[in-house]
This record gives structure tokens, sequence and C-alpha cells, in this order.
């Protein structure tokens, strides 16, 4: 069965199209943004992760009441701000969570450890699928190959 992409307005291809980060964005509770970062300013360093559970709860004790989804696009939205204090960095697992990076050398570690690491293995597959697609229905495929008997 062979799916139609679905394209926004600027021609760009919308993989999830049943799911509107921009819309889910532009509707985020006014001030937001302000809270999680007062309350990511209390968990500096590493060694202070807060997890999105427990973020979500602290959230919620003082009038917003997000879901996970919410807490997750608004932290997407603060990264790429390039404003002060947008410097969040995450890991997941038991001990994951969040927390505001404490110097430059901090925030370079998390770049390379989780963010690079992740785009490298995206990209590897990436490649590995259109190898893999390529050799079954490109030129390499058996129906395209000329038979030598």
């Amino acid at each position: 069965m062979r799916r139609s992409i679905i394209f926004d307005n600027d021609g760009n291809p919308v993989y999830n199209a049943g799911f509107s980060l921009k819309k889910l964005i532009d509707n985020m509770p006014v001030g937001l943004e302000r809270e999680i970062l007062r309350i990511l300013d209390f968990h500096r360093g590493h060694q202070n992760v807060i997890s999105r559970k427990t973020l979500i709860k602290n959230l919620d004790s003082i009038g917003f009441k997000v879901d996970d989804r919410k807490v997750r696009a608004c932290i997407n939205k603060l990264r790429k701000s390039e404003k002060p204090g947008s410097w969040i960095c995450s890991t997941g697992g038991i001990e994951g969570g969040y927390w505001m990076a404490e110097s430059q050398e901090e925030l370079e570690e998390y770049i390379r450890q989780e963010q690079e690491s992740r785009l490298k293995d995206f990209a590897k597959q990436t490649k590995a699928m259109r190898v893999a697609a390529e050799k079954y229905w490109g030129i390499y495929s058996p129906e395209k190959q000329i038979s030598l008997f």
C-alpha cells in the first residue's frame, strides 16, 4: 500500500498529518515558557536533573494543566529561541530528565553526547534505508537485473 505525502502551505512534507506541532505551540498556555525556565533555574547542572514527570507535577501545582507532549514542545521551542537561558539539556532513562547547563563546557558536552550522536545515528539509519530500498526497488533489484542465463 502506498501512502501519499501531505504537504503544508510552504511545500514541506507533513509526516504526522494528524498532529500539528505549530498548532500545539500556538495554543500553549500563557506563561508556560517562563514557568518552565523558572523551575529549571533551580536545576542547574546535570547533577540536579529533574524528571519530566516531576516537572509536569510542579507545573500542575501552580495551575498549568499540561501533558507530556506540551512540555516537550515548549522545551523544544525554548531551545530554538536563541535567548539566554535556552540551554536546556536532557537525557532519557531511569535517571533522566531536564537541567540547565551550568557552563558552556557542560552545554558542549551535552550537545556532543546527546545531540550529535543522535544526528550521526539518524544519518546512518537514513543511508541504510536508502541502500536497502535501492537494492529492492532500484537498478540493483532482482527484477531489473539482466539474466545471463
